[in-house]
């Protein structure tokens, strides 16, 4: 009986050692420049799996080989490995106490580091040839902002016909291609276009604005393979690239003095000689930096805006400009009729959150071609406090002045920052406003006071779009000639920086893309209108993400345009827009509506009935009700809350007045009427 229980116990372990079997099909799946992906398939009753990773050529594992990794799937990313590193790897299967013998998956190399100042190589390394059944895709990005990538080959060695290495000029591969004269072959996938043979191709220099090269290598099932390619990877300026600089050239002497500012308030446009033009863009430092093929001359221009085109004056096109590696163009902007302009700006970010802290940026610049000396007031509302300003400012009353003297071209920021009250001091939803205006004698006034006003929220989303009159005009307010100001915004809020942010921008039909003028932006971009098309490219910014720098991880533009003629109260104006971090899927912002509404303030006297003419106006101004009411007093406010003339009425429903005393700029008229009934409009002189 004992010989029969022991050989019934022996039959149990050795069954159930059998069901304990070795994995099969083992092989490395995938791999990058720092993982390696393993696939096999289960044999038995294996319910864990050991991995072990050891540099090619070292010996196998025995029995007491610990495992350097364990996983409960057939599956298994290795994501710690060496860059440009051959391994060998291995699996057995763990069932309970007992486990199988070590299978091979076999051996891979990973990639090569494809950086700035690196390498980059086959999956096959320096030493091996590439992998059967290839399908590998990299891009290489400069770490610079402005800078573009070249690789430059230094071997070369791929299967014609069967195998292929395709370039494209940028961050994807749905970039343009940078194409050989090669057929499709038998390569998988049936592109046309690619590399392959024992001649060295390039080098590639990027011509992408973005600065970076994209290549895909395909193999196809053919255990024929070869040694593939080495190149090095060098960052830099453009090889062969234009840099446009329009400036105003406040001495004529027809060369950029190191004081002299860039010139702003006009579009570049560039056309080869080939006849393919580049669509007209914009720069908001004044200069741009465009990548271009040196077997082609340009034609290449810059356009002032028609506001400023009868005060500045630009140089004719330039034409046939060849490429020999970095080529500056200039164009000298010169005084043609004496302007005096100063500009002011708010850029106010996030809604106000409740019980938190705030930051806005008041932008200022004289952009005429004058000296512009003056003061700057700025107002918050009544219910934010401003805590203090950079660089810092008195802080009487909740807001602050500044006495400025600026060269033409010269601007300048100043960060405010506020503090917001908690709920319920302030309401959910409780607009607040913030104003900034000019005290100075000029000739485009309509730009020397800016307002914005948002709502109090409890959360807030960091990539939007809003604008600056908030959600309802009064349409006695806004005429033609006015402006809509939008600004989107967008936030960092991934794990890692972000290289480039493109953003898209459709334009309502009811509006005017012509109108089209950048306020200011957080970053150096360039903007590029198609018909009612809007993109705004930063390019190489880096932007940080929120939890490495919250307040860098910011970004924004601000611009304005005028709408079409024709629009009446209950127009709605819709707005959304795309915001892209490098190649990641859009993000899409709310719709921002702006709609025209009847008058929005308590008045009694209804704006409708009042009317203001000239306006603009220089020497005299008329006021008139339409309804015949009677205008008891009239009362015209600066911008800083001052009243600087009043008149009462003649017992009259007409009044004229004499404004001629009054420096240039905007104000508000108060007019009063018999029964106590009063309305604001707005007044222009020039």
């Amino acid at each position: 009986m004992k010989k029969k229980l022991l050989l019934l116990i022996s039959l149990f372990s050795i069954l159930g050692y059998s069901q304990c079997l070795p994995p099969t099909a083992g092989s490395v799946v995938n791999y990058t420049q720092f993982t390696a992906t393993l696939s096999w398939a289960s044999e038995g009753a294996s319910d864990q799996w050991g991995i072990y990773v050891v540099l090619a050529g070292s010996p196998s594992p025995d029995e007491a080989t610990v495992p350097g990794y364990f996983s409960t799937t057939t599956v298994f990313t290795i994501a710690d490995l060496n860059w440009n590193t051959c391994y060998d790897f291995y699996v057995k299967g763990i069932c309970g106490s007992e486990s199988t013998p070590w299978v091979s998956c076999g051996s891979a190399c990973t990639l090569s580091y494809a950086g700035c100042g690196g390498t980059y190589a086959d999956s096959g390394g320096p030493m091996g040839n590439y992998a059967p059944n290839s399908d590998e895709t990299i891009t290489i990005c400069p770490e610079s902002p402005g800078d573009v990538v070249t690789v430059t080959f230094n071997e070369f060695n791929v299967e014609t016909y069967f195998d292929a290495l395709y370039v494209f000029d940028g961050n994807t591969v749905s970039a343009p291609q940078i194409a050989s004269d090669n057929v499709a072959g038998n390569v998988p996938g049936g592109l046309s276009g690619g590399f392959w043979g024992n001649v060295i191709p390039g080098p590639f220099s990027s011509s992408s604005i973005d600065g970076c090269l994209t290549f895909r290598f395909r193999s196809d099932f053919s255990n024929t393979t070869a040694s593939g390619w080495i190149a090095n990877v060098t960052c830099g300026p453009p090889l062969n690239s234009l840099e446009l600089f329009a400036y105003f050239d406040a001495n004529a002497n027809g060369t950029k003095d190191a004081s002299e500012e860039f010139f702003t308030k006009g579009t570049y446009e560039i056309t080869s000689a080939s006849g393919n033009e580049v669509f007209p863009f914009y720069s908001g430092n004044g200069y741009a930096v465009t990548a271009a093929n040196p077997f082609e001359t340009y034609n290449v221009s810059f356009t002032i805006d028609p506001e400023f085109a009868p005060n500045f004056t630009a140089p004719s096109t330039q034409t046939n400009i060849a490429i020999t590696g970095v080529t500056p163009v200039y164009f000298p902007i010169v005084a043609a009729n004496p302007l005096s302009n100063m500009e002011v700006s708010i850029y106010a970010g996030a809604y106000p959150n409740a019980g938190t802290s705030k930051r806005i940026i008041v932008h200022y610049a004289n952009t005429g071609n004058t000296q512009m000396s003056g003061t700057l007031h700025f107002t918050s509302d009544p219910a934010l406090n401003v805590t203090y300003t950079v660089p810092p400012y008195p802080l009487p009353g909740g807001g602050f002045s500044i006495d400025y003297d600026l060269d033409p071209f010269q601007q300048h920021d100043v960060d405010v920052y506020l503090n917001v009250p908690s709920i319920p001091t302030v309401s959910i939803g409780q607009p607040v406003q913030y104003s900034v205006s000019l005290a100075s004698s000029d000739d485009m006034p309509n730009d020397n006071v800016y307002s914005v006003t948002q709502s109090i929220v409890a959360s807030y989303d960091p990539n939007d779009i809003a604008e600056a009159h908030g959600p309802q005009i009064d349409i006695d307010d806004f005429t033609a000639d006015d402006y809509l100001y939008y600004t989107i915004r967008f936030q960092n809020t991934g794990n890692a920086q972000a290289m480039d942010v493109r953003l898209e921008n459709t334009l309502d039909a009811q509006i005017d893309p012509e109108s089209l003028r950048v306020v200011s932006a957080s970053h150096d971009y360039q903007a590029e209108r198609i018909g009612n098309q809007l993109t705004f490219r930063f390019d190489h910014i880096n932007l940080p993400y929120e939890s490495q720098n919250d307040p860098l991880s910011h970004g924004f533009v601000t611009y304005k345009v005028k709408l079409n003629p024709g629009f009446t109260v209950g127009d709605i104006i819709p707005n959304v827009a795309e915001i892209y971090f490098d190649t990641n899927p859009e993000i899409v912002t709310n719709t921002f509506e702006t709609e025209f509404v009847e008058q929005l303030s308590t008045a009694d006297l209804n704006s409708e009935n009042v009317l203001l003419y000239p306006n603009p106006a220089s020497q005299y101004v008329s006021v008139k009700t339409s309804n015949n009411t009677i205008i008891r007093k009239l009362n015209i406010i600066d911008m800083v809350g001052k009243s600087v003339m009043s008149s009462d009425g003649n017992g009259s429903s007409q009044l004229n007045l004499d404004i001629s005393k009054l420096s240039k700029g905007v104000y508000l008229m108060e007019i009063s009427a018999d029964m106590n009934l009063k309305t604001i409009k707005k007044l222009i002189v020039q």
